[in-house]
């Protein structure tokens, strides 16, 4: 039993330097998990930034070239509709060139069979292009209709030249 006018031992201040030591450590283990968290969210916000200006430099492009397709569209007088209308027109257009052409031959003494086959050849030629440009945009701009195969667009494209043989190149020159 103890006696009342002992006194107990006094608390060896070991106990409160290890909590001390402990709370530091975890403290500086805080700052520097804090502070390299810190700088991967400032890396990946700078990344996140250097992508979002290339995308709106790629739409900016992108609007750009839409334009300029609209340009050229609206310069060449090239308009969208049926494929098959064109084709008909195309047709009839050659017709009359070689109807034009072969009266000319004809009457190769006349000049205004002459000029005639002419302005018929650059009819048919101003024809062709704005066919051929109209399904060219109309492939390279809307998408290809769903299921059709590049080759059912390439035998379009040359169903659609075959009237324009003579008067407009459709194949690039051989290099």
């Amino acid at each position: 039993m103890s006696m009342p006018n002992e006194e107990l031992p006094a608390p060896s201040g070991m106990g409160f330097k290890i909590a001390t030591i402990i709370l530091a450590v975890t403290t500086l283990g805080f700052a520097i998990w804090g502070f390299a968290t810190y700088q991967s969210l400032n890396t990946a916000n700078k990344a996140i930034s250097s992508e979002n200006a290339t995308i709106a430099a790629e739409e900016a492009a992108l609007t750009a070239a839409k334009q300029e397709i609209a340009k050229l569209q609206s310069n060449y007088a090239v308009e969208e509709g049926n494929f098959n209308d064109k084709q008909e027109q195309l047709v009839k257009q050659r017709a009359a060139y070689d109807a034009a052409k072969k009266k000319a031959s004809k009457n190769k003494s006349k000049l205004d069979a002459q000029l005639a086959a002419s302005q018929a050849e650059s009819a048919l030629a101003q024809k062709c292009a704005a066919v051929l440009a109209s399904g060219l945009i109309k492939i390279s701009v809307e998408s290809i209709p769903k299921g059709a195969t590049s080759q059912e667009v390439l035998t379009a494209m040359n169903k659609a030249s075959v009237p324009c043989k003579g008067v407009v190149t459709t194949t690039p020159p051989a290099s």
